[in-house]
């Protein structure tokens, strides 16, 4: 029962003062990411310049815990949070190690370009030096 989520943090266009609740699939699809609009939920987490940015929730645990998950979590995992007494055994400690954060192919090509580039002149003025030497 410790394990079970009571509350979590979205932002569904709704006023704050008229919270809505959510069905147990929308709630699953916003932990899994699965629908096009649980993609941009959550607080964005970011792990440097040549990663990806991720995307952590902050829930309520049934034992008055809260935590952030990142995001996405497994289907499998996403159910066990979400019921109780599933008899799922569930570990809490891998919440915080289980995000892994995914490189940005794109930005480390700009950058090894950039770098490239920038050293293009700095080759080209030794050959003229040692050239105007000989």
């Amino acid at each position: 029962m410790e394990s079970t989520i009571l509350l979590i943090e979205a932002d569904l266009g709704v006023c704050w003062a008229e919270p809505r609740d959510l069905t147990f699939e929308e709630a699953v699809d916003l932990l899994t990411g699965a629908n096009e609009w649980s993609k941009g939920h959550g607080h964005q987490v970011d792990c440097g310049y040549f990663y990806r940015p991720a995307y952590a929730l902050n829930v309520l645990f049934a034992d008055g815990n809260s935590e952030s998950l990142c995001r996405p979590l497994s289907r499998e995992l996403a159910t066990a949070l979400l019921t109780a007494n599933g008899g799922e055994e569930i570990d809490r400690t891998a919440f915080g190690t289980s995000f892994n954060p995914q490189l940005d192919y794109g930005r480390i090509t700009v950058f090894a370009a950039f770098c490239l580039l920038s050293l293009a002149p700095a080759r080209w003025a030794f050959s003229r030096r040692v050239e105007g030497e000989a």
